[in-house]
């Protein structure tokens, strides 16, 4: 092979791909000389001192805030102070502390307005409300980073990784509202519709099964059918919040079922479950709504050719088709003693929508709790 072909064809890519580089409207010819690449975007001391976090999506016009209560846990103040889901955040601030500038891109107004930096914004502040840190986030580079400017700086950076910004109000809550095992429940108490006498379930051990006070009559009780239901209860998760007073919300409180749970630490969560009812929406049509048509006949008389008067038939009397409605949605409502629980008050302030498998998970009646008793046979010796 020659070399000086090699050399010439060489010279000309690398040249090739300077131009290229120069050209480039993300790139800043300085990068390496800028002392912030490499350098973290946001330090701990600042999210230490951070007690609000206001997360914006740009064009779509979504929001949400993130703030520390008096509790000291993290909620969401907008949406009826529902607790905030702390894996979540967690995840979200690690990735924050761990983003780097990896360069400089340019502080150029006409080549600003092409990083999209008004895709998303990271608002921290602290406990008096007042801006410590404020991250413009645009567009992704083409090494997978994201395009960033913070407050008070006129250049914007490319970072090492990308930063996603979920704004939807609705991916931040918890949704489970009962954050404790099976095992840790001692007693349970079950109401049931039509039936005047409740049934009490209790243990003395987590690792035994429960019994019935006062309903051995009925037979063994059926485990699986207490643990089914207990998964069901405990691992609840919300669908949807809507205002107190929406008209299935206070139907559902209505139809209510009651059931009492006891840890053994005897704190004791009592739940509402209900629906509003399925009902019948036609009705059949009635003689009185026949009666001005026939009245309307009887004052036309009618004339055959020969002039002998034609008695008109009688009316059709349409009947309407009784369709029954689709029962609403399941909501629970959450009662404790214990005051660390959030429950209690958010429930009384909105009213949360579960999955059906909830509801359906609830036993009929008593009964069907407990195994059939074998009937005594009287043919046996």
């Amino acid at each position: 092979m020659k070399l000086k072909p090699l050399l010439i064809a060489v010279t000309l890519l690398a040249a090739g791909a300077g131009l290229a580089y120069w050209l480039s409207p993300y790139t800043n010819q300085t990068a390496e000389r800028d002392p912030l690449a490499g350098t973290s975007l946001l330090d701990a001391e600042t999210l230490n001192n951070t007690h609000r976090i206001e997360l914006s999506g740009g064009n779509n016009g979504s929001r949400v805030a993130l703030e520390i209560n008096a509790e000291g846990e993290w909620h969401l103040p907008d949406h009826y102070g529902i607790p905030a889901d702390m894996d979540k955040l967690s995840r979200f601030t690690r990735s924050l502390l761990e983003t780097k500038r990896q360069r400089r891109v340019t502080a150029n107004p006409e080549r600003l307005e092409r990083l999209g930096l008004d895709q998303g914004r990271i608002v921290l502040r602290d406990p008096d409300g007042t801006e410590i840190w404020n991250l413009q986030v645009g567009g992704r580079g083409e090494t997978g980073g994201s395009f960033v400017r913070p407050a008070g700086e006129d250049a914007a950076y490319l970072t090492d990784t990308a930063i996603r910004i979920d704004s939807r109000l609705e991916n931040w809550p918890v949704k489970r509202p009962l954050n404790f095992d099976a095992s840790e429940v001692a007693a349970l108490t079950l109401e049931f519709p039509g039936e005047s006498a409740a049934l009490s379930l209790g243990r003395n051990d987590p690792g035994e099964t429960f019994s019935a006070g006062g309903g051995g009559a009925l037979g063994s009780i059926r485990q699986d059918e207490v643990d089914r239901l207990l998964r069901r209860l405990l691992n609840a998760r919300f669908n949807e919040v809507r205002d107190h007073a929406d008209a299935e919300a206070v139907a559902a409180r209505e139809n209510a079922r009651e059931i009492t749970l006891r840890r053994f630490d005897d704190t004791e969560y009592t739940l509402l479950i209900g629906r509003k009812p399925a009902a019948a929406t036609g009705e059949s049509a009635t003689e009185t709504d026949a009666e001005p048509d026939r009245r309307r006949t009887e004052a036309s008389i009618i004339f055959d050719h020969e002039g002998n008067i034609v008695t008109p038939p009688e009316p059709e009397k349409i009947e309407e088709e009784t369709a029954i409605s689709e029962p609403g949605p399941v909501f629970i409502v959450y009662r404790s003693d214990a005051d660390s629980f959030p429950w209690r008050r958010i429930t009384d302030e909105a009213a949360l929508t579960f999955p059906d498998s909830v509801y359906n998970a609830l036993p009929e009646s008593m009964a069907s709790l407990f195994e059939e008793a074998e009937a005594a046979d009287d043919n046996r010796p």
